[in-house]
């Protein structure tokens, strides 16, 4: 079997008084996929957060690609977080400024090892190609429509090459169709990237269409 990518033991996340996570086991391996349901407020987010090292646990342990993070100082997770981990959100967040190609590039220069410039732009179309976004590349995104500029997200959180895409919510400021579509776009890469994915989302067809489900409820995580 693929070694752990992902290994949470006993972890643990409180606001005050409020328990969010409790006792919380989790295990990924290399091109899993996994879609993580829940209540508004369940802690779906939190969990996705502590994943991507945005979130300390208060207790508990947490090793990704090998690494445990415990006591690893910002810039180490930082450092962890450009390399192994792309994040997609319900809301794009591309940079209105940029072209698509510089937008979807931008992640780049926070890797610690400055890589080839011609490389990533080389990349960086390949995927809008992968996408349906040929010859888009010198767009800005207020000429493309919702479902272009998730797509556009996409391909920024891949750019690196991470081991782990986490989707928080990815569809939810999507219609129907263009829910469908992004979510069909995003098992297709899982498989040809080989990258895992964990998708945070409210929609039991996207969850269905993943395959693999957990439901937090009470800060526990119960498979469906």
């Amino acid at each position: 079997m693929d070694k752990q990518l992902v290994e949470l033991n006993s972890v643990s996340k409180r606001y005050g008084d409020r328990v969010i996570l409790d006792g919380v086991d989790l295990t990924l391996h290399p091109g899993d996929r996994l879609a993580i349901v829940g209540p508004s407020g369940s802690g779906k987010s939190t969990l996705l957060n502590v994943i991507g090292l945005l979130d300390q646990p208060d207790a508990g342990t947490y090793t990704i690609d090998g690494t445990p993070t415990e006591g690893m100082s910002e810039n180490a997770k930082a450092a962890l977080r450009s390399k192994a981990i792309g994040f997609i959100f319900q809301l794009h967040h591309l940079l209105p400024q940029l072209s698509v190609l510089e937008n979807v590039t931008f992640p780049a220069h926070a890797l610690a090892v400055k890589p080839n410039w011609s490389d990533i732009e080389a990349r960086g179309r390949d995927l809008l190609d992968k996408v349906g976004l040929k010859d888009q590349e010198s767009k800005f995104p207020a000429q493309l429509s919702g479902g272009e500029r998730q797509r556009v997200a996409v391909v920024r959180a891949l750019i690196n090459q991470p081991k782990l895409l986490l989707a928080d919510e990815p569809t939810g400021a999507l219609d129907r169709a263009n829910a469908d579509s992004l979510t069909d776009l995003l098992l297709e890469l899982n498989e040809s990237e080989g990258i895992a994915l964990v998708v945070v989302t409210h929609d039991a067809a996207i969850a269905k269409a993943v395959g693999s489900v957990v439901e937090i409820q009470n800060g526990k995580l119960e498979s469906l």
